[in-house]
């Protein structure tokens, strides 16, 4: 069915899209796009055809409007691959639409998404292809936990400091599990100074990093019974951050008295100084 004019969104109304259908032939192929290109055609048309229809489409740059776009995404009819979404993401101005985020809330597509791992493609500037659509992943609330945290692990970035304010402790936390967050003294201080209890987060992770430098890190007394209560920390770092702090960041807090009681009682080769036993003794 070749026709134009007027009469086109009448013809596709009666045409078979209800009784009969397309099939996945490549003339069937090019005249379903053909459908979908054509601006004559209301939207709500092209969604029923969409809807009444199985053909996937390949390649998202074969149909050129980004409604029609969000319609392929929401109902699921475009070939989850990476490119895709990436095209789809620069058409619409860089910003993931209500169609790609549908797509990205579905497990199976997801999971479609995850056999192939995403590339970081450098432009002639040193920018990377891929860099703001990653980045409009890690910003978005709109992404379910399960399928955020694996798209999280698909990017193919190490990040230094972000916008604080676009992102929430949660996502921070999956970007440290995955390890997306640079171990370095200025994202530990960014993190310490925007969001709760992450920072040690990327402590536990990184403890050989950052060993040589907690002196040069900033740790406030609410830091040190998590640093002592957490399993992920070696005795020797314990010992290192109790002996390394201002004594009464521990004495004056009665969390990190108790907990540095608990780590002494259960660890009989945790070593502190006299003064700090001293101290201890006398609570």
């Amino acid at each position: 069915m070749r026709t134009t004019g007027r009469n086109i969104n009448k013809n596709v109304i009666i045409y078979d899209i209800g009784r009969g259908k397309f099939d996945h032939h490549q003339e069937d192929i090019s005249l379903y796009c053909d459908l979908l290109n054509n601006k004559e055609l209301t939207l709500e048309n092209k969604k029923n055809i969409i809807q009444k229809t199985d053909i996937v489409i390949e390649d998202i740059s074969e149909v050129y409007d980004t409604n029609v776009h969000n319609l392929l995404f929401t109902n699921g009819r475009i070939t989850p691959c990476w490119d895709n979404l990436l095209k789809a993401f620069e058409a619409n101005d860089k910003k993931l639409s209500e169609g790609i985020l549908s797509y990205l809330n579905h497990s199976s597509m997801v999971d479609a998404l995850m056999k192939v791992k995403l590339k970081a493609t450098k432009n002639d500037d040193d920018t990377y292809y891929e860099s703001d659509f990653c980045k409009g992943i890690i910003y978005n609330e709109n992404i379910d936990k399960e399928n955020y945290t694996k798209l999280i692990q698909s990017i193919p970035f190490v990040y230094t400091t972000l916008d604080a304010s676009r992102i929430t402790t949660t996502q921070v936390g999956i970007l440290i599990s995955h390890n997306k967050l640079k171990a370095t003294k200025e994202n530990y201080e960014w993190l310490r100074e925007n969001f709760e209890e992450v920072h040690i987060m990327l402590l536990e992770r990184n403890v050989t990093k950052f060993k040589d430098v907690m002196d040069e890190l900033t740790i406030e007394d609410l830091d040190i019974s998590l640093i002592l209560k957490s399993s992920q920390f070696p005795i020797a770092f314990k010992e290192q951050v109790v002996n390394g702090v201002d004594s009464n960041f521990i004495f004056d807090t009665p969390s990190n008295v108790q907990e540095l009681s608990k780590t002494l009682l259960h660890n009989i080769s945790f070593t502190i100084a006299d003064e700090l036993l001293i101290q201890l003794m006398q609570k």
